[in-house]
């Protein structure tokens, strides 16, 4: 179910449905460097310093919402340069599979939220996906492109 007024849904309607936010890019612009800088640095990054910034991120759910927003604009533009699309504004040194897994990672990472997943492991698990070379809990598992 889409809407564009989301207030205006029935209760008995909504409690059908999963609640997942869009926010277009114009809203996004504003943090998509500082994201993008934060998932460039994330691979030099020790196990230590990733815990830390998970647990950092723990604590402000709102803003860990935000950071997987524009991270999944961030890997869309990226995998679809890596498909011979326009070269991405904020470009990232990953291939392409890595690219599918971390897209398909930041978009889990607000739906487990919804189902109370502890927002420190989502975190943890995007984090060290990107540190790792294997693509992380979500590489090679179940997230595959068509």
């Amino acid at each position: 179910l889409l809407a564009e007024n989301p207030d205006k849904i029935l209760p008995t309607v909504e409690s059908r449905c999963r609640v997942l936010r869009y926010c277009g890019k114009k809203e996004l612009h504003g943090n998509l460097e500082e994201i993008w800088q934060t998932i460039l640095d994330l691979p030099r990054q020790s196990a230590e310093e990733l815990f830390a910034l998970s647990e950092k991120a723990a604590k402000d759910k709102e803003g860990l919402k935000a950071f997987f927003e524009g991270a999944q604009w961030i890997l869309k533009e990226n995998y679809e340069a890596a498909l011979g699309g326009l070269p991405p504004r904020h470009p990232l040194p990953f291939d392409e599979d890595k690219l599918w897994n971390l897209w398909q990672a930041a978009i889990a990472g607000p739906m487990l939220a919804e189902y109370q997943v502890t927002p420190r492991l989502i975190a943890e698990n995007f984090y060290f996906a990107v540190r790792n070379e294997n693509g992380g809990t979500y590489g090679n598992h179940c997230w595959r492109p068509l």
